[in-house]
C-alpha cells in the first residue's frame, strides 16, 4: 500500500464494516491494542467518527500501564477519548470478595486477605499464589522460582526471548544465540514445562510467553549491560537485506548502540522510518526516527544528517502531533539555514506547507511566510523541485 492509498484503504475497510452492520448488528472485538499497529488503531477511530449511526459495537482492550503505555498509545487513547461515541472503562484488580471466590474455585488454602494483598487483585498472580502455596509474592518471584528449575543455557535463551518480544521463533533465537535450532527447541520445551512459555499450535516453531507479565518480569530482571548485549545478540537474527526484517533489526541495533555501531543503527532506523512513511504508518515512522535522533550523538553524525532526520520526524508527526511537528520542522529549518543547506531548508519549509505553516488552523503564520520567502531566495535555479513546491 502506498502512502497516498493508505487512507483510502482504511476508509474502504470502515465502509465495509458499516455496510455489514447496516444489514445486521455487528460486534467487533479487538484484543491487545497496545500491540496493534497504529494503522489498526486508526481504523477504530475512523469507525467511531464515521459509523455512529449503524448498529456496530467495537470492544477493544489495551494495557495502559508502562511498559506497554508508550507515547503512541497514550496519544491515541487521548484522541479516542475525545470522541463522544467512545467510552473508556478502566479494569482494576479483583476486590477481596472476588479474590476469595477465585481462590475457592482453585481449592486453595491460602487466606484470601493475604493472597489479595500480595497479588493486588491480579488474577494471574492469584492463580500462581494459589498453586505455589505460601511463596511467590510477585511475578518476579514466580519467574525466578520457575527459572531456577532450568539449566543455565535455558535461562540464557529465556533472557534472549524476553528481548525478542512477546512471541518469538526458535529459529530466530538460534540465530541470535548462535546455537543449533534443535537445542533451542529442547530448551524452550523445558521453559514450557515450567509454565513460562507455551508453543503456538500452528505447526511452526513459534513460542510465546505464557503471559505478558511473565515477559515483562524476565526483561525487567536484566541488568543494563546484559540487556544491551542481548539486544546486540538479537540483531544477529535479522537480515538487513530483507525489508521486512529492517524494523526489528533497527530497534535492536538502536537499543544496543552504546556498545558500538551507532552509525549503522541510525541508518537502519532511518530506512525503517522511511519504509513506514511509504505505507502511511506515521506513528511507526515517528518511533524509528525518534530512536535515530536519540543516538545521533553516539553515532557522531554530521549536522546535515541530523537535520534530515528532524525533517523526517516532523513529517511523521504531522498528522498526530501538529504542534510538535511544526516545532521540529522549524528547528530543522533554522539548522539547515545555519549550515548553508538550501535544499534541506526548502524541504523543511515545504513540509510545513502541508499544514499551512500555522500552529492555528485558518491563520497565517508570519514566521512561516518569512521561511518560505527566504527559501526561494536561497534556492538556486537548478533546484526546480523545491522551487515549484
Amino acid at each position: 500500500v502506498q502512502a497516498d492509498d493508505a487512507g483510502s484503504v482504511r476508509l474502504a475497510l470502515v465502509g465495509y464494516l458499516a455496510r455489514f452492520a447496516a444489514r445486521q448488528p455487528l460486534l467487533l472485538v479487538l484484543e491487545d491494542l497496545h500491540w496493534a499497529s497504529p494503522a489498526t488503531r486508526q481504523v477504530v477511530t475512523e469507525l467511531a467518527r464515521q459509523a455512529p449511526a449503524v448498529p456496530l459495537l467495537v470492544v477493544a482492550t489495551a494495557r495502559d500501564v508502562v511498559p506497554d503505555l508508550d507515547d503512541q498509545l497514550a496519544s491515541w487513547l487521548a484522541t479516542a477519548e475525545r470522541l463522544p461515541v467512545i467510552e473508556r472503562l478502566g479494569l482494576d484488580g479483583l476486590d477481596l470478595r472476588a479474590a476469595g471466590e477465585l481462590l475457592a474455585e482453585l481449592a486453595s488454602a491460602q487466606p484470601a486477605d493475604v493472597a489479595h494483598r500480595r497479588s493486588n487483585g491480579n488474577p494471574l498472580f492469584l492463580r500462581e499464589i494459589a498453586t505455589a502455596g505460601a511463596g511467590g509474592e510477585t511475578m518476579h518471584d514466580f519467574v525466578a522460582s520457575r527459572a531456577s528449575e532450568l539449566t543455565s543455557d535455558a535461562r540464557e535463551l529465556l533472557d534472549l526471548a524476553a528481548v525478542m518480544g512477546e512471541s518469538f521463533t526458535a529459529t530466530r533465537l538460534a540465530l541470535g544465540a548462535a546455537v543449533e535450532t534443535l537445542s533451542v527447541v529442547e530448551a524452550l520445551e523445558a521453559c514450557a514445562a515450567s509454565g513460562l512459555v507455551h508453543r503456538q499450535h500452528d505447526g511452526s516453531l513459534r513460542f510465546a510467553f505464557s503471559h505478558a507479565l511473565v515477559r515483562d518480569a524476565c526483561y525487567d530482571a536484566l541488568s543494563t549491560g546484559r540487556r544491551l548485549q542481548l539486544h546486540a545478540d538479537a540483531a544477529r537474527a535479522f537480515d538487513e537485506d530483507d525489508p521486512d526484517s529492517v524494523p526489528e533489526l533497527a530497534r535492536h541495533r538502536a537499543i544496543a548502540a552504546p556498545l558500538g555501531g551507532a552509525d549503522r543503527a541510525v541508518e537502519l532506523c532511518r530506512r525503517a522510518g522511511e519504509r513506514a512513511l511509504d505505507v502511511g504508518d506515521l506513528w511507526d515512522a515517528a518511533s524509528h526516527f525518534g530512536r535515530a535522533l536519540d543516538i545521533v550523538d553516539l553515532a557522531g553524525v554530521d549536522r546535515r544528517e541530523r537535520t534530515r532526520l528532524e525533517i523526517l520526524m516532523g513529517e511523521a508527526l504531522a498528522e498526530h502531533d501538529r504542534p510538535r511537528s511544526l516545532a521540529m520542522l522549524r528547528t530543522a529549518a533554522v539548522s539547515a539555514r545555519s549550515h548553508d543547506d538550501p535544499a534541506a531548508y526548502a524541504h523543511a519549509v515545504c513540509a510545513m506547507t502541508s499544514w499551512g505553516g500555522s500552529m492555528t488552523p485558518g491563520e497565517t503564520d508570519a514566521a512561516f511566510v518569512r521561511f518560505a520567502e527566504e527559501a526561494l531566495e536561497l534556492l538556486p535555479e537548478t533546484e526546480a523541485r523545491w522551487r515549484v513546491r
